[in-house]
């Protein structure tokens, strides 16, 4: 299949996962721009802009739902979505420009690329750690927890722990809970494991903890394998895991153009936080939303959609600076990075300034914990 003949915004959970590892998914939202001003072309027509993601990840949420609303076709732009196995695999095709945007994890990988004269921004939160429970979470064997042999941090001591990698968002959180209980990350034995491997591992007993993204951790305590101890937010809340980046080459295109996408992506935002409410979907639109999320990701449940803890985005799409602050610091301490580079090098906030003035403030109630 190839982007020609998708129809219309007709893109199946089934055709966006085939196309992953940077295959091109070509959104054409025919129908010119909407009411509100909007963007186009050089013809008089829509404007086309290339998306990074991570396949399958309930994380891309509200570009999803912008998709789904009409809200980019509102702006004037057609977007092409392009799978991604890790936001790693991003950085560079944003940085020689043949990707426009990336909606990727914030780690040490991607300070380095900054350091190495990487051009991108930061410019939006994309999704962060928000209470009661959070999208990220400490799971421990069942067999562990049933028999008494985990009660707390410190029976981490001696067990194989999994992260996604060093220098990843799973990292920090571990290190604060280990810290908590009196140990450091050379008391546990360390496995680095993407997000479906985990799940196998647990069910084979080849892993005794983890720290788990959503889905991945309701489905290991739907198998039995595994329950959750804690949710990161209890030692690492609003951490900022993930934001929407800015390739230099579009950033330097019509105003238009990037306060035009990403005011059409914080439309898609506010309306995800309307449907969240104690960081499940059970507010207004979740319905909606649980069926646009299975439409471009793994889970083909909607059900499963209502049941899991999802990340947050702010309102506004502001990102928790100091959070990043604290990070990098970490990171600096572990030796992940190379040179000298401070938080306000990778982060540029003028684009949303821009889309915010003209979209005015959220009409909804913001939730106390992004003021936090």
């Amino acid at each position: 299949m190839t982007a020609s003949n998708l129809p219309g915004r007709e893109l199946t959970r089934t055709d966006f996962l085939k196309l992953g590892g940077g295959a091109s998914v070509a959104l054409l939202l025919f129908g010119g721009v909407g009411c509100g001003g909007g963007t186009s072309g050089s013809g008089g027509g829509p404007v086309d802009v290339s998306v990074g993601t991570v396949a399958g990840s309930s994380a891309d949420a509200a570009i999803f739902i912008a998709l789904e609303k009409g809200y980019f076709e509102e702006q004037g732009i057609n977007v092409s979505l392009e799978p991604f196995d890790s936001g790693a695999r991003m950085i560079a095709p944003l940085g020689s420009g043949e990707l426009d945007v990336a909606s990727g994890s914030i780690s040490a990988g991607l300070y380095n690329a900054i350091a190495r004269g990487v051009n991108f921004s930061i410019v939006a939160d994309k999704a962060r750690a928000i209470p009661p429970e959070g999208h990220q979470a400490l799971a421990v064997r069942k067999d562990l927890v049933d028999g008494g042999e985990f009660t707390g941090y410190e029976d981490l001591e001696g067990l194989t722990v999994t992260i996604a990698a060093t220098g990843s968002a799973s990292e920090m959180p571990l290190y604060l809970m280990l810290e908590e209980a009196g140990l450091s990350m050379n008391d546990v034995q360390l496995e680095e494991l993407g997000f479906a491997e985990q799940i196998s591992a647990f069910e084979n007993g080849s892993i005794d903890a983890g720290i788990l993204i959503e889905p991945s951790m309701t489905q290991v305590e739907q198998n039995g394998a595994a329950v959750r101890y804690a949710g990161t937010v209890d030692v690492f809340p609003n951490q900022q895991s993930s934001g929407i980046l800015f390739g230099d080459e579009f950033a330097q295109r019509d105003d238009e153009v990037t306060r035009g996408f990403l005011l059409a992506y914080i439309q898609g935002v506010r309306y995800y936080n309307d449907a969240l409410s104690d960081g499940r979907l059970s507010g207004s639109n979740a319905d909606e939303i649980a069926d646009i999320l299975v439409e471009y990701t793994e889970v083909a449940d909607p059900e499963l959609y209502r049941e899991i803890y999802l990340h947050g985005v702010h309102p506004d799409g502001e990102l928790h600076v100091e959070n990043m602050r604290r990070e990098l610091q970490y990171w600096n301490e572990q030796g992940y990075i190379e040179s000298d580079v401070a938080v306000e090098e990778a982060i540029d906030t003028s684009f949303l300034d821009a889309a915010l003035e003209e979209l005015g403030p959220y009409q909804g109630e913001y939730a106390p914990y992004y003021s936090e």
